[in-house]
């Protein structure tokens, strides 16, 4: 795997993948899909059925078969194993190399541009099968986890190559291959959360996760021993015994902060208080407030509270702290001041010489040009500015409902993170402080999440520099440019680019959508932004979903904790069916609404489809045809069961289904006598399925009724796993239980289904969704918002939550 990139100073060496199917029969070329067939390794093509052998002589399989013969078969003629395999310099073992994979997928890539020799069919077939085949060997075959991690890296890189040549590869097919489960061991090993070992593993592709593997973390303050592979909690913060930290260890400064009855009268007006910090001629620091106005800049900082710069007792912070913080913001001042004024002499003089431009520079300069007001100084910190004490408890919620305006209002966002801090970035390569960035403990969190969402510029704080987010970003974009204008030697290093990039996109890419309310962000990608991150106190994440979506936090914060959810469900004009099928976190204690998360939890996907609020939004709707399902009605006779075999009563072929998730009693007792109903996705609605599987989902419900218009209503119980097994595939292993059968109804196509959710009253439309205000409106463009759509494609609105009264 020496075609990848790999980390400065890594924490752990490259893989090394050994050689060990010398001596074995080559691959024959004679058909990738059947070659384990025609070995007599399987009698039909069965995923796992090839690997169910001793360990050694599975791993030779697997490189004879999935590595040199996924190589063959992609290159030809122009392959030979030689170039692939050489002597270890230390041990002196023949080992893979793949130093020879760039020129020979240049030779490929020109050779397919200038004759189209190869179908695009084929290729996107060969690495689905190789993909298909090379899922069990992690699992069925531990000893071999090299070996396997191999397969991956390569269909990943010839998936890279595929994507950018053939259209005939779908967009949705990236060919990331399944995690490995060496790099999930080397990840635990370098002191990585458990948690975010699972969710990169499960989301990213494999030579990012190599990448990630072998990067030295900085000394952190966090402990990852409490945490889980369900959940991190290494920063979560107690605030019964939080300490505040000093600038260094021995310092004992004193604690300064501004009048919090100022502030606390500025909230109560509806105007956001900030804090403009000065060093008094004595060496004090004083903290003054001052109204948000159109024509101050602002800093808006956002931090990890384990970093030691919160304060929950009071409105302070130490003396040495906010000399660091002004110092700092005052050199990002310069340099964007600097930024500034060279681009404008780059375009003002554009067809001057070099020199004569550098002297210019200079000269402004020394005059002092790059020096800015003390209103650059000026700040807004949650620690300064959000009421602490119990008596502001509703100035505190007033403040929160501000974020949305505050953040998306600020000049920039300076992110503190205690692990950045101690990163030292300018010798380093552009992708690896991209990883920094993008693994660093301020992306983890659900405050910061929101905070960073809403930032037009945000501005890292490492220890040797500051890191604007917008210039590393580019050079990414940049590179990817460069890669689809057919600089192919450069396509392994698009592998950790272009998947390092992604893991900004919950920042970067934010997907708007418009409705009757105007753009808003998308729901299901902000939901699944806050699931992934985790908080101090699970009751802000009401308050972090409804800032995001455009709602207003603090009548979100005003309902009871059991309603929160649902009351941003019934904002919402459509919801992804992913909630009814994939299991998450606690539900809401409403019997009939069981299928509502407490907290945003879980990830969500649209590919099930969608559900929609009807006219009234008295219920949600969803058809059968709609969302690639078909639905089964189950005679209430039949008893209830975990898990059973459904038999499709016009068909006669069999579902094998297992229950997820607790089921009701109450429920049960509740609809005793009601006929079930079985919706499932994508299995024979117009698609047969060609090979078995586990990953098919859908759901329980109980029959309600039948209205006028043929909609069967229905009532939610629990999501569902299923699989079809094909009649040649006799593997035992599909049935881990006894499966008693059932008959069930088919029902047709054109069936739709609507679920009861009730309508909300409490919050109308009017009360919690709010007016747009243009970013630059705050810097003194006035601009009448008389087409929103306008507005936001002319200027790039940002939905603002109960804004100053100067914004009115």
């Amino acid at each position: 795997m020496d075609h990848l990139p790999f980390p400065v100073d890594p924490a752990l060496p490259p893989v090394v993948i050994p050689y060990v199917c010398e001596g074995a029969e080559p691959y024959d070329n004679h058909g990738f899909p059947t070659f384990a067939i025609r070995q007599g390794w399987m009698p039909v093509a069965h995923e796992s059925n090839w690997c169910r052998c001793l360990a050694d002589v599975a791993a030779v399989r697997a490189q004879t078969w999935l590595y040199f013969g996924l190589l063959h078969e992609f290159f030809g003629d122009d392959y030979d194993r030689v170039l692939f395999v050489l002597n270890d310099t230390v041990t002196l073992q023949p080992v893979v190399t793949t130093q020879n994979l760039p020129r020979l997928l240049e030779r490929w890539f020109d050779r397919t541009f200038q004759h189209r020799k190869t179908p695009d069919t084929k290729i996107r077939n060969l690495l689905l099968h190789a993909e298909r085949y090379s899922q069990p060997l992690d699992t069925l075959v531990p000893s071999a986890k090299a070996i396997s991690l191999s397969i991956k890296v390569l269909i990943c890189s010839l998936g890279a190559a595929a994507g950018i040549v053939n259209s005939g590869i779908r967009k949705d097919e990236t060919f990331n291959a399944s995690p490995s489960r060496l790099l999930d061991e080397r990840m635990m090993e370098n002191n990585w959360c458990p948690y975010w070992v699972r969710i990169y593993s499960a989301r990213y592709s494999v030579p990012t996760i190599n990448y990630l593997s072998a990067l030295t973390r900085a000394t952190m303050v966090e402990d990852h021993g409490s945490c889980t592979t369900n959940q991190c909690v290494a920063h979560n913060v107690n605030m019964q015994h939080y300490q505040t930290k000093h600038a260094t260890t021995s310092c004992q400064c004193n604690f300064v902060g501004p009048s919090i009855n100022k502030i606390s009268s500025l909230i109560q007006e509806g105007i956001v208080p900030l804090v403009r910090c000065t060093e008094v001629s004595d060496g004090r620091i004083v903290l003054d407030v001052i109204e948000a106005d159109p024509g101050v800049e602002y800093t808006a900082i956002s931090h990890v509270w384990s970093g030691g710069l919160g304060n929950p007792s009071s409105n302070s912070l130490p003396e040495c702290q906010l000399r660091r913080l002004t110092q700092r913001m005052q050199n990002i001042a310069r340099v964007e001041s600097e930024w500034f004024w060279f681009r404008l002499i780059e375009r003002a003089f554009k067809y001057v010489k070099v020199p004569f431009k550098n002297r210019l520079k200079s000269i402004l300069l020394s005059c002092g040009i790059r020096t800015t007001s003390g209103s650059r100084v000026v700040f807004w910190l949650d620690t300064l500015c959000v009421p602490t004490s119990l008596e502001h408890d509703a100035l505190r919620r007033e403040a929160i409902d501000q974020m949305a305006f505050i953040y998306a209002g600020a000049d920039r966002v300076l992110v503190l993170d205690p692990e950045l801090q101690n990163i030292n970035i300018r010798n380093l390569p552009n992708e690896q402080v991209c990883a920094y960035l993008a693994c660093c403990a301020w992306r983890s969190r659900c405050w910061p999440y929101q905070e960073g969402r809403l930032a037009r510029e945000r501005v890292y704080l490492v220890a040797d520099d500051i890191y604007h987010h917008s210039v590393g970003l580019r050079q990414i974009v940049g590179v990817n440019r460069d890669i689809k204008n057919r600089r192919i030697m450069q396509l392994d290093k698009h592998l950790v680019h272009s998947a390092v990039a992604s893991f900004w996109e919950d920042m970067d890419s934010v997907k708007m959508v418009a409705d009757k309310r105007g753009y808003f962000n998308d729901f299901t990608e902000t939901w699944n932004g806050v699931s992934l991150r985790s908080t101090t106190k699970s009751e802000d994440l009401h308050s972090i979903l409804a800032v995001l979506l455009g709602l207003s936090s603090r009548e979100v914060l005003s309902l009871p904790l059991q309603e929160r959810t649902k009351a941003v469900f019934q904002a919402q004009d459509s919801l992804p069916l992913a909630l009814l099928y994939l299991p998450s976190g606690p539900k809401i204690l409403d019997i009939k609404n069981k299928w509502i998360p407490q907290y945003p939890s879980g990830l969500l996907t649209l590919r099930y489809g969608t559900m929609r609020q009807s006219v009234d939004g008295e219920v949600l709707t969803f058809s059968v045809s709609e969302s690639l399902s078909c639905g089964f009605l189950v005679n209430s006779a039949y008893p209830f069961y975990q898990h059973f075999c459904l038999i499709d009563d016009t068909s006669s072929e069999k579902v094998w289904i297992q229950l997820k998730g607790d089921h009701d009693r109450e429920l049960e007792t509740l609809y005793h006598g009601s006929s079930v109903c079985y919706v499932l996705y994508n299995h024979l609605a117009g698609n047969q399925l060609v090979s078995s599987s586990r990953d098919f989902v859908g759901a329980r419900f109980y029959f309600s009724k039948l209205d006028e218009f043929g909609t069967v209503h229905l009532v939610y119980d629990c999501p569902l796993n299923y699989y079809y097994q094909h009649p040649l595939d006799t593997s035992e292993d599909l049935l881990e239980f006894e499966y008693s059968e059932v008959q069930g109804q088919r029902l047709r196509s054109d069936t739709s289904f609507a679920l009861d959710f009730g309508r909300y009253n409490l919050m109308s439309t009017e009360n919690y969704f709010t007016k747009f205000v243009i970013q630059e409106f705050l810097h003194g463009i006035s601009y009448n918002i008389a087409d929103p759509k306008q507005a936001a494609w002319k200027y790039g609105v940002t939905s603002i939550l109960h804004p100053p009264s100067y914004l009115l």
